[in-house]
């Protein structure tokens, strides 16, 4: 931070609602900086058409990301800090960010060597994807448990469906067994919690809940042993109409066109582009076991999203 212009003092009039910009502040800037070149790098690497990442590329860009969060500098370590507040919750976001890089740095990376039937490589990324996800619900469970969720920033809980969508993923994976499965279950209704709870401060949230909730009770995800469908308020195999705005719960028994009407209004939703559910980087590009799970059915028939009008 040695070129950081110094400050002047802050104007009389404007030290009401305008506060000096801190040390932590200006170091949080500094290496979200860093972590949105490697995150540049890895959408100009690995999201390329037509350009597969290869290995070498695949490892360089690992340890330039692990090389940048062992260096961060000791003000941005959680070890650090006897409590949060608010005054200290960018170290979270911090390293939230950079552990979501991480994940789905690795998971494109496994599908890369799935691609390629290279089973030893596919077994070493995956372990490296679950560690990342670890890291970052532990992150997330901290500022669940000291209640300052509502202090983070929004794009904080995106961090959260990130892995939400990847561990659903995990466990819809038939060679997946049956007790990695039960773990896979339990962190998923613990990290619904934690965006049932972000929900209570921002509104928008509970779309993405209502959203995992429909895809666990289609895919008997639920943690009841004898009713695993029915964990929540949705019916299984229809999306309820409690999606729509104006927060109803009421079960759907409308004509699946005029459900998918008031629930989406003129929305085009296509699952392999659009990331409303999930942010904006880099996170549900190719989930489409999601469009499916989603789609509204007749007559036990999927119907594609299509504009409307």
């Amino acid at each position: 931070m040695s070129d950081w212009e110094a400050e002047g003092d802050i104007p009389e009039i404007y030290q009401s609602f305008l506060s000096p910009v801190t040390t932590l502040q200006k170091q949080f800037m500094l290496e979200y900086s860093k972590l949105s070149v490697l995150s540049g790098l890895f959408l100009h690497e690995f999201k390329t058409p037509g350009k597969p990442p290869s290995t070498a590329q695949i490892n360089a860009l690992s340890d330039k990301i692990t090389s940048w969060r062992l260096n961060l500098p000791p003000i941005m370590l959680v070890g650090t800090l006897s409590e949060l507040s608010s005054d200290n919750i960018l170290v979270l976001v911090l390293l939230a960010f950079g552990f979501r890089l991480e994940a789905v740095l690795y998971r494109s990376a496994k599908q890369y060597y799935q691609s390629q039937n290279d089973l030893t490589s596919i077994r070493k990324v995956a372990q490296r994807q679950e560690w990342a996800m670890f890291e970052l619900s532990t992150i997330i469970q901290r500022a669940s448990v000291h209640e300052v969720l509502h202090l983070c920033p929004l794009s904080f809980m995106t961090c959260a469906t990130t892995i939400l969508a990847m561990r659903i993923e995990l466990a819809l994976d038939p060679a997946v067994t049956e007790r990695k499965r039960l773990t896979l279950k339990t962190q998923i209704h613990t990290e619904i919690g934690y965006l049932r709870e972000a929900s209570e401060y921002w509104s928008t949230i509970m779309w993405s809940v209502r959203l995992f909730e429909a895809v666990v009770a289609r895919n008997g995800l639920g943690l009841n042993a004898e009713s695993p469908n029915e964990t929540t308020d949705l019916e299984p195999g229809i999306l309820s109409t409690n999606l729509a705005t104006d927060g109803s719960n009421a079960a759907s028994e409308a004509d699946p066109m005029e459900m998918r009407n008031a629930t989406f209004g003129d929305a085009v939703l296509d699952f392999t582009r659009n990331d409303e559910a999930f942010g904006l980087f880099p996170v549900s590009e190719d989930y489409d076991w999601l469009k499916e799970m989603l789609s509204p059915r007749v007559n036990g028939e999927t119907l594609d999203f299509l504009p409307i009008g």
